[in-house]
């Protein structure tokens, strides 16, 4: 099992009830048999270009364990559903458990300023 970064990009409907964006995370990440370490809030935002017709967009960043063969049937699974936009996922094999937990409780970067 290796450990990857997951980033979601979701529905911004759903950015005040965080309980359902977490029940869909899990939901897509337990059907890949993925062990959970770590879920945050990142952000919502507004989009560069519109995805699925929405200009703003919530970012769930996350890190889990899965085995490799998994993580096609977690990307299906991601495109099936409707409250996510949009994942990506990173492999993250030589961040220990403290960087983990670092990178949780960082503050998320600023977005640039149109005339920076």
């Amino acid at each position: 099992m290796k450990i990857y970064e997951g980033m979601f990009l979701m529905d911004p409907a759903l950015s005040s009830d965080w309980p359902a964006v977490e029940t869909e995370v899990n939901r897509v990440l337990k059907r890949a048999s993925a062990e959970i370490i770590g879920m945050r809030n990142w952000d919502e935002r507004k989009l560069s270009y519109p995805i699925s017709r929405h200009k703003r967009g919530l970012y769930v960043l996350s890190y889990f364990r899965a085995s490799p063969e998994k993580l096609g049937d977690l990307e299906r699974d991601v495109q099936l559903s409707a409250q996510v936009l949009r994942a990506l996922f990173l492999r993250r094999d030589k961040m220990t458990e403290e960087q983990v937990a670092t990178s949780l409780a960082a503050e998320p970067p600023k977005p640039p300023s149109r005339y920076d």
